[in-house]
């Protein structure tokens, strides 16, 4: 990956994908958000990210699932690509 300051404005985004690793209790979970354009490039957009390590009250399935909804909301609703 190379990194962008802004999106390309000649190749527009055409889909967002999201990639999951789970992890629960013992090691972190992550999900990024990737777009896909119009030229068939692919731009990381945004990554979430919760590790439970040195937690002594760790996310229950039930809140890491909630939060991890609302980041693939939040995502969806700043890029705008239709469905």
């Amino acid at each position: 990956f190379k990194p962008l300051q802004s999106l390309p404005e000649d190749d527009r985004l055409i889909g967002i994908s999201f990639a999951l690793d789970t992890g629960h209790q013992q090691s972190a979970t992550a999900c990024g958000a990737y777009g896909l354009t119009a030229k068939g490039n692919v731009i990381l957009l945004d990554t979430f990210y919760y590790s439970p390590a040195g937690k002594t009250i760790k996310k229950a399935p039930s809140e890491l699932s909630v939060m991890i909804h609302d980041f693939i909301d939040k995502v969806m609703k700043q890029y705008r690509v239709p469905k």
